[in-house]
């Protein structure tokens, strides 16, 4: 296993950033605890990547990150520390630091240029104006006019309930868009499958959110709920089997995975919208879950 933080420059002006990248080799099935280092008035962090995953060979994975420092004090900066805390089942923990060479930071002044301060300026005297309070006074009515004529409308626009078809479209939706920004986490597959439980208790009035995947799966194939229900079987049990295998089989973090589950998702939704008649109620909205 091998650790290392290695600055992207040697050399920077005041305030400059500059990268620092971390990588880390972890075996199989390993959780990474990292301690940063915090901010000073010499060395302060702007901006952190996202860890990127890369499969070395059997022996495990490659974990990698860009942290974006600026340092403001002229000088050599003090070097960066991490500490951090493997741990894989069956075996101890291997804990360790990462630490940067020093930064050598040049000022933007020339050498030997010394700067005072400038002297105050003398105090101005603004003229005052007659027209200025009664232009005031008018704004302030112009802007309180427009917000009461603007409350007016808002009030008066009918409002629309969104059905369990847009709220779920929508949510998977989201669900894409936080798969294209980062890797899957924990509660990814916590939020599709309880919006997928949600969604079919909805459409086919079976207490979904309060039942198991299996006595779901079973439920559905069945067809008491209808001709839709048969239809989403196999695509629902294939969201369930994602979501449950990394919820609690605690299996290996892919977003290939997650991309099928949400198309399974769309699959099921799709099955039971093919085989119902028109809708005519819109149901509450899920309750979201914080992580």
């Amino acid at each position: 296993m091998s650790a290392n933080a290695v600055a992207g420059s040697s050399r920077v002006t005041v305030g400059e950033p500059f990268r620092v990248t971390l990588t880390l080799d972890v075996p199989p099935r390993s959780t990474l605890s990292l301690r940063n280092p915090p901010s000073t008035g010499e060395l302060s962090r702007v901006a952190v990547s996202p860890w990127t995953f890369r499969r070395e060979g059997a022996a495990g994975w490659r974990l990698e990150r860009t942290e974006t420092w600026a340092a403001f004090v002229p000088g050599s900066s003090p070097s960066l520390h991490w500490e951090y805390a493997i741990r894989a089942r069956g075996a101890p923990a291997a804990t360790g630091s990462l630490a940067t060479r020093p930064v050598a930071v040049v000022s933007v002044l020339p050498r030997g240029t010394s700067l005072g301060a400038a002297s105050l300026r003398p105090p101005v005297t603004r003229p005052y104006v007659a027209w200025q309070v009664p232009a005031a006074i008018f704004l302030a009515a112009a802007v309180a006019a427009l917000f009461f004529v603007f409350f007016r409308r808002r009030r008066a626009a009918p409002s629309r309930v969104r059905d369990a078809d847009e709220i779920f479209d929508g949510e998977l939706d989201l669900l894409e868009s936080s798969l294209a920004r980062s890797a899957p986490e924990d509660t990814f597959y916590d939020w599709l499958a309880e919006i997928t439980r949600w969604y079919l208790e909805q459409k086919l009035a079976i207490p979904a959110t309060r039942l198991t995947s299996a006595e779901i799966a079973a439920r559905l194939r069945t067809g008491q709920a209808g001709d839709g229900a048969t239809a989403a079987a196999d695509p629902s049990a294939a969201v369930f089997s994602v979501c449950d295998g990394i919820r609690f089989a605690r299996r290996e973090h892919r977003r290939e995975l997650a991309q099928e589950a949400i198309a399974a998702a769309r699959r099921a939704a799709a099955g039971i919208r093919g085989a119902e008649s028109p809708a005519t109620t819109g149901p509450a909205e899920p309750e979201r879950r914080s992580a």
